[in-house]
């Protein structure tokens, strides 16, 4: 599987998202984004999470629901650790 492959829009979750998950999930369908739901974001310990990856520092991602961001090179994952 590539990095790329991680990021398909047709993968889904075998796991239950929670309220804050869901939003952002809602609000990433919204506006377009791929997202990938093993996500693991730094100091996680394994747990994944749905995110989505956006270019430069720059890009917006309208949403009310709490997230965090780490660096990809010269994009960025912004993702929903709960």
């Amino acid at each position: 599987m590539t990095d790329e492959d991680e990021w398909d829009a047709g993968n889904v979750p075998d796991y239950e998202l929670s309220a804050n998950q869901r939003q952002f999930v809602d609000d990433a369908q919204k506006h377009g984004y791929r997202i990938n739901y093993n996500y693991v974001g730094p100091r996680m310990h394994g747990v994944r999470c749905p995110a989505i990856r956006v270019t430069g520092w720059l890009s917006p991602f309208p949403t009310t629901s709490l997230r965090a961001s780490a660096t990809l090179g010269d994009d960025v994952a912004v993702y929903a650790p709960f």
